[in-house]
């Protein structure tokens, strides 16, 4: 096969199947750190208690129960609030991280063929003298 004729096939390649492919990888990569920073989930529960402990109060009205019950319900609000803000920002921080290297990964990608090409020839210039 003629080596024009391959550098063809690659040209076409590199700029529509494998450019569909890498996009498609990187919206998975996208979709996983979502989902598993679960960030929807953590903002609609933002103010409820750490891992939902939290005191029980008896029937009747007790005011040490009470007062106790109001502590330790605020102070677990306080940490979950605390806990999920921190998931949350290392999640979305985790995100700008992912598409700014897929961005400069794309760029990148479509700037290779010339890259390769002139490393190539650099190199048997190189060579040569």
């Amino acid at each position: 096969m003629n080596l024009a004729v391959v550098f063809g096939y690659y040209i076409v390649w590199h700029y529509t199947g494998a450019f569909r492919a890498i996009f498609g990888v990187w919206t998975n990569f996208i979709w996983f750190l979502y989902n598993f920073f679960s960030i929807p989930l953590l903002f609609r529960t933002l103010f409820s208690p750490w891992q939902r402990l939290d005191i029980e109060r008896r029937r009747g009205f007790n005011f040490e129960e009470f007062g106790t019950a109001l502590i330790v319900n605020t102070i677990m609000r306080i940490v979950g609030f605390g806990v999920k803000s921190i998931t949350i920002m290392f999640g979305l921080a985790s995100l700008l991280a992912l598409v700014v290297a897929g961005i400069l990964f794309f760029f990148v990608w479509i700037l290779l063929p010339v890259i390769i090409t002139g490393l190539f020839f650099t190199g048997l210039f190189k060579l040569v003298v």
